[in-house]
């Protein structure tokens, strides 16, 4: 659309108003009740966003991804605290039974989970 591409992770663009609403409320105490919007102003205008803008977004993003050591269980993250890592699940019902482990969204919308 436009030459636009999205961010990963998703940066909400939304706000919740409670446990009300298309998804009653499934995931609002375990997830969202926390969120708070932010009291600072900030001048987007005045500021570069220049390194989000696709070519150098992707490169940088895709450093980060090789980088990142390659796991293949929960298990090993106990041992690499403040480490980067990467996943990858093999399916829906992996990518669930991992995000219950690790207490983060399971859902997906569209195929992809929310969290990916």
């Amino acid at each position: 659309r436009r030459g636009r591409v999205t961010l990963r992770p998703e940066l909400s663009r939304t706000r919740t108003f409670g446990a009300k609403g298309a998804s009653s409320g499934q995931f609002y105490k375990s997830h969202l009740a926390g969120n708070r919007l932010s009291n600072v102003a900030i001048d987007w205008e005045a500021r570069d966003l220049s390194h989000l803008l696709k070519p150098r977004y992707d490169a940088y993003l895709d450093g980060l991804v090789r980088k990142a050591k390659p796991i293949a269980s929960v298990g090993e993250l106990s041992s690499l605290r403040n480490s980067t890592v990467r996943w990858m699940h093999r399916g829906q019902r992996e990518f669930v039974n991992v995000a219950k482990q690790l207490g983060i969204m399971n859902d997906e919308k569209w195929g992809v989970p929310r969290t990916s």
